[in-house]
């Protein structure tokens, strides 16, 4: 068994849990981070922040999950808006449930848990 191909079904496991826990609330936030090293490319982090229901009606907690990183050479904006939006969607994120409101967690508590 190669290493390489354990760590990537892991990985898959791993993000398939996450995304499913953020397409179950139906609405999430993404924020993506990024910093040049030496050789002048960009890591760039992408987080998936959504709503995770707990026990009794109405309590829940915001969680920041890392659902990829990657490196490129060109920081524009449309080449990190392309490659974050690949990240997604590979990831499977219903991009129907992105939402910028994701921030403000009590009308998303109130509004939108799903049970």
């Amino acid at each position: 068994l190669n290493i390489r191909h354990l760590l990537t079904v892991m990985e898959r496991l791993i993000v398939n849990k996450i995304v499913d826990g953020a397409n179950k609330q139906r609405t999430c936030a993404i924020i993506s981070d990024g910093t040049q090293d030496e050789s002048k490319m960009e890591a760039q982090a992408v987080i998936i922040r959504y709503l995770e229901a707990n026990e009794g009606p109405g309590m829940c907690r915001p969680v920041e999950r890392l659902v990829n990183v990657f490196t490129t050479g060109n920081t524009s904006g449309e080449s990190l808006c392309d490659s974050i939006v690949g990240a997604l969607k590979k990831a499977n994120v219903n991009m129907d449930f992105i939402s910028d409101r994701a921030m403000t967690v009590r009308p998303i508590c109130v509004d939108n848990i799903v049970a």
